[in-house]
């Protein structure tokens, strides 16, 4: 799954960049067998005229690193017993950890929600805002407790507060802030996270075990990294 991960991130290296993120990779692989799989991965996505990744990657050959990160799966081993790495994925806002995800080495990431997570940190951090469920961006935000009412009436538009059997005025939201980060984050909900969609743009390849894609946020005010580690697999 590896293969197909990389692809996808590849392609939706654009999209990380007109976020203002940058991208970097972790494999439990050699650098020797992260050029080799580049190569599969490149020609899978038809990306003839790349020959390299759109992130650089970092060569993990002897787990050093997955270890420390506690990225192993105890439950999913190689037919030698080694335990493949888990498919880890950490937003990072400088060294501040703000996501965490680890799926099991036999499941693929799902990188419109890394993307949709991005959004949301980057129009909710210090602004004193929240997204709800299933949001995306452009669709209502919810004011967080901290913020006083007659505060959010005065710096957001449309502001409202619903109704609930409580009585309890706590459910307040308002239209979504526009952000100076541009509207092709609009887009991301509708970009797969397949090799498929990835295709339409450059793909990558990626190193053979275990990886961690990073996304990096420019703003000085929100340094953010994204980083997934996978096991080399069949797809």
């Amino acid at each position: 799954m590896c293969t197909t991960e990389l692809g996808a991130c590849h392609g939706l290296a654009g999209q990380f960049a007109k976020l203002g993120a940058k991208m970097i990779g972790l494999s439990c692989d050699d650098t020797e067998s992260h050029n080799a799989w580049s190569k599969d991965v490149l020609a899978r996505l038809l990306s003839s005229n790349d020959d390299s990744l759109a992130f650089p990657l970092i060569a993990d050959s002897d787990r050093e690193i997955v270890g420390a990160l506690g990225m192993l799966d105890p439950e999913e081993k190689t037919a030698e017993g080694v335990p493949l790495p888990a498919r880890a994925l950490v937003i990072l806002n400088g060294t501040t950890v703000r996501l965490t995800i680890l799926y099991p080495a036999t499941t693929g990431r799902n990188f419109d929600e890394v993307l949709r997570v991005l959004v949301s940190l980057q129009l909710t951090t210090n602004n004193g805002l929240a997204t709800p469920v299933d949001w995306k961006y452009g669709e209502r935000v919810i004011v967080g407790p901290p913020v006083k009412t007659e505060d959010a009436q005065a710096k957001f538009e449309e502001f409202k507060i619903e109704e609930l059997p409580s009585g309890k005025q706590y459910l307040r939201s308002v239209k979504c802030p526009e952000t100076t980060l541009p509207e092709e984050r609009v887009a991301t909900a509708e970009v797969g996270a397949t090799a498929e969609s990835a295709a339409a743009e450059p793909a990558p390849a990626e190193p053979a075990a275990a990886e961690i894609a990073v996304a990096e946020a420019v703003p000085e005010d929100q340094v953010i990294e994204v980083a997934a580690v996978e096991s080399k697999g069949c797809c």
